[in-house]
């Protein structure tokens, strides 16, 4: 079996100074504090916006906290007049270059980059691609696996008959291991297209939003095939939109109708599946709307379940099922965010000057 995997010095040192606050907290629950086994704990740090990268205004922060640790992103971050941010997870924040058409994984808890190079035969189309960055390791708790093995998805819409009517989406997955690019993957749609918003990785699943038709992508890894997914666009009712998120290990989407929030989830993927409402919760009150003020679903944080809504001037994160609010900064023209979950494994305790203090792992 292979060797377990060791932190990089400078992801163990910045883990070394934000265990002793995460554990101060964040208490997991008792069926995780003893073990084997001891699964990866999550918390989110924080997220980069849209206009963070290429806005207009140039005082705006590149990363806004979501905790009072002492966290703060190293400066080996990417020219933001260059690079077109994708995704971010499993530590690793992917981004993409319009005018060479490469890509680029960036580690904001080490600063480590790596360029990955243009996927073979794509053209720049009219709308532009959409790719994800995920672990290469299965099973893999995402505590300790800095500087590792990475797989970057690149999707895509494909107009063969240019005339924007969109008649195919193509993927193709790059390993980190290897260097390369693997085949192409095509997939028949219908007046649809890739959409330039955050994926949702369920399992080995990822999954991708399509405009036009409203369907769901779903790419999986393990078999490196496609497919479609229709949410249940009837049983939502009249809505507003609706966004990708996971719901205990379920697909699921957070539907906006007006000022209410409900999270649905399907276990099933084929034409007939049945989708079950398991939350819902009136934004009123706790985000304190105006009238017709304007509400939007931002993004989804995985790990964490907590999801990113843009009311009137500002940005709230709403943990689903439990329902907590917390209102951070106000909205600089910004469609989305990219979420930043760092994963932990609760060490030891051990003392320092008569208090307990929890050791990295």
């Amino acid at each position: 079996s292979p060797p377990p995997p060791v932190c990089p010095p400078a992801a163990a040192a910045r883990l070394r100074c934000l265990i002793p606050w995460l554990h101060h907290h964040h208490h997991p629950p008792s069926s995780l504090r003893t073990p084997p086994p001891s699964p990866g704990l999550a918390t989110l740090l924080g997220f980069f916006d849209q206009d963070t990268y290429g806005g207009s205004d140039p005082d705006a922060p590149r990363f806004i906290a979501t905790t009072a640790s002492a966290f703060s992103l190293p400066t080996a971050m990417p020219d933001i007049d260059k690079w077109v941010p994708l995704d971010c997870r499993h530590g690793r924040a992917l981004f993409f270059r319009r005018k060479s058409h490469e890509l680029l994984v960036w580690e904001p808890l080490t600063g480590e980059r790596w360029l990955v190079p243009k996927p073979p035969g794509y053209l720049l189309h009219y709308l532009y691609p959409n790719a994800a960055a995920v672990c290469a390791v299965k099973g893999c708790d995402h505590c300790c696996c800095h500087g590792g093995p990475f797989l970057v998805v690149f999707v895509f819409s494909d107009d063969d008959s240019h005339f924007g009517l969109w008649e195919e989406v193509s993927a193709c997955v790059y390993s980190s291991v290897t260097g390369e690019w693997g085949d192409w993957r095509t997939i028949d749609i219908d007046a649809s297209a890739v959409r330039d918003v955050p994926s949702i990785l369920v399992g080995r699943n990822l999954y991708f939003r399509l405009v036009g038709g409203q369907q769901i992508l779903e790419y999986d890894l393990d078999r490196h095939s496609m497919a479609l997914i229709w949410p249940p666009l009837d049983q939502f009712g009249k809505f507003d939109e609706y966004g990708l998120a996971e719901d205990d290990g379920q697909l699921g989407v957070v539907v906006l109708a007006g000022s209410t929030l409900s999270l649905w989830s399907t276990d099933q993927k084929d034409d007939d599946a049945r989708w079950a409402r398991s939350w819902v919760m009136d934004l009123d009150h706790p985000l304190q709307l105006q009238a017709k003020q304007a509400v939007q679903v931002l993004g989804f944080a995985e790990g964490v379940n907590v999801t990113f809504i843009l009311a009137g001037d500002y940005i709230f994160t709403i943990e689903l099922k439990s329902g907590k609010v917390k209102k951070y900064c106000k909205w600089r023209e910004f469609r989305m965010v990219l979420p930043l979950v760092i994963f932990y494994r609760p060490g030891p305790v051990r003392r320092q000057g008569g208090e307990e203090v929890p050791s990295a792992n």
